[in-house]
């Protein structure tokens, strides 16, 4: 048999005869707001995991393997909570009532374990850099993995396996990470500076327009009342200087009247305020 017709027949089976894999699909393809939820569970799982309040890291470049590999267990638990599904008995979550493994990657394949075989994985990809992610399903079959195994056996999904996922997103939005968008000499100017205020002060200053989340304040800041610091830079320390800080949980009025996107409510930007120049 060519590699056509296995696709062919594998094809036939996934499309003809697999109900619980329709049935996980459209039950996922049910939640509402799932590709924004999915988005919002992947940054926070990665922010979480790249600790920058402790560590000053804001990039998943900055982790080691060990921590790499645990973005994935916060994926599958955040997941879990956040959409309402119980855990599975063997596989990690039950989806309308069927067992389901969640595989997570960073990189451009998933790695199945052998007790994956003849399951329904959940296959979830982000890459942070370029703020995309990608989630679909597939039973796993020895037809569908590559036949090389790591040492703890685990194998890497074929070419043929890869047609046959079936997308619930195929391009999604990741909510970006600013600071990975920033010029190097910014990002270096900005923690070159000795205090938690003055990186904080200086990161508003160097970048006006830009908009920042929560857990990039925190990376800066590296302190646990981050916001204080937002909250003294905008009062006292920038003010003078012309430059105006608005939060998505106090000023999306002003930034609307400004004929301005709203921001979420852990979402920060700056901007060189003209009127606050003139008053």
């Amino acid at each position: 048999m060519g590699e056509g017709d296995q696709v062919q027949q594998l094809n036939f089976f996934t499309e003809n005869t697999d109900q619980e894999l329709d049935k996980v699909i459209t039950f996922l393809k049910g939640i509402p707001n799932f590709e924004r939820k999915l988005g919002r569970i992947l940054r926070k799982s990665i922010d979480e995991v790249v600790n920058g309040r402790y560590t000053g890291r804001y990039s998943i470049e900055q982790l080691d393997k060990t921590e790499k590999t645990y973005i994935g267990t916060r994926v599958q638990h955040m997941l879990q909570h956040e959409l309402d599904l119980p855990y599975g008995e063997v596989m990690d979550a039950l989806v309308d009532g069927i067992e389901v493994d969640i595989k997570f990657t960073i990189g451009k394949n998933w790695t199945i374990p052998l007790e994956a075989d003849g399951h329904i994985c959940l296959l979830i990809s982000a890459d942070d850099n370029k703020s995309i992610f990608q989630a679909g399903c597939l039973r796993i079959s020895s037809e569908v993995l590559n036949s090389g195994k790591n040492r703890d056996s685990k194998r890497t999904i074929n070419a043929e396996g890869r047609e046959l996922i079936t997308w619930l997103v195929s391009n999604g939005s990741l909510p970006g990470n600013a600071l990975l968008k920033l010029d190097p000499e910014v990002i270096k100017k900005v923690y070159s500076k000795k205090s938690g205020q003055e990186r904080i002060n200086e990161l508003f200053r160097s970048c006006p327009g830009i908009v920042f989340n929560g857990a990039a304040i925190e990376s800066v800041a590296m302190q646990k009342d981050s916001s204080k610091r937002v909250r003294d830079a905008r009062n006292i320390w920038l003010k003078p200087e012309g430059i105006s800080i608005y939060s998505g949980k106090y000023d999306n009025d002003k930034l609307l009247e400004k004929g301005l996107s709203p921001l979420e409510k852990d979402e920060f930007m700056s901007f060189y305020d003209l009127e606050s120049e003139t008053n």
